[in-house]
């Protein structure tokens, strides 16, 4: 998956991205997290009346969460050549990596027999701190590879790409070991590679 994110935010055409930013981040946050709660609310309703399987609420959350990432191919293939495209790409974009947080922020609840406005107050904030961190360590190391193939020069072809390469997925290791996500920050700093580290690629490693 986080071969196929950074790709993705390599890839993809910023400038529809950013111009449809608000409605992508209200749909991929807002709608995703409503679609985790619903899931996993009905899934718990469910189990209270013996239509289903008992588990706790944080564990049907977590499952509601986890089903939450959807992948929009058939309609993408629908919207190829209207505005709405770009909305819904985004948000498959960034779908992935929302529904992997808030599924890591429902299983810390799971095993907590209380949950007071604190604890669900904290859960917000750590959501956000997880969102805001990942990106800015994605942006970090896009930023740091464009410096360092700037002034490193006299690579062969093949070291400049694979330097290239292995720059682009360190994010995602750095992000994991700070217990960030490593979806979203491959994700962005795919993006600003491919904005500012790719254009100081040698001529011969930009062909390849």
């Amino acid at each position: 998956m986080f071969i196929t994110c950074g790709h993705i935010g390599y890839t993809m055409k910023r400038r529809h991205f950013f111009d449809n930013l608000t409605s992508i981040l209200m749909f991929a946050i807002l709608g995703t997290f409503i679609s985790a709660v619903v899931v996993g609310g009905f899934l718990y309703l469910l189990g209270s009346i013996g239509l289903s399987l008992q588990m706790p609420l944080a564990e049907c959350l977590a499952f509601g969460a986890l089903i939450s990432s959807t992948d929009p191919v058939t309609t993408l293939a629908v919207f190829q050549e209207l505005h709405l495209f770009y909305i819904v790409f985004g948000e498959s974009v960034l779908n992935d990596a929302i529904s992997i947080v808030l599924f890591n922020t429902f299983v810390k609840f799971i095993g907590v027999t209380e949950v007071h406005a604190h604890a669900v107050s904290y859960a917000v904030l750590d959501f956000i701190g997880v969102c805001v961190g990942s990106i800015l360590v994605g942006v970090t190391f896009g930023c740091l590879s464009s410096i360092a193939l700037k002034h490193v020069k006299g690579l062969a072809v093949m070291h400049e790409v694979s330097l290239f390469v292995l720059v682009a997925y360190i994010p995602f290791l750095v992000a994991e070991v700070l217990e960030l996500s490593g979806i979203v920050a491959i994700l962005f700093a795919g993006m600003f590679m491919r904005h500012y580290t790719f254009n100081n690629l040698s001529s011969a490693a930009k062909d390849m």
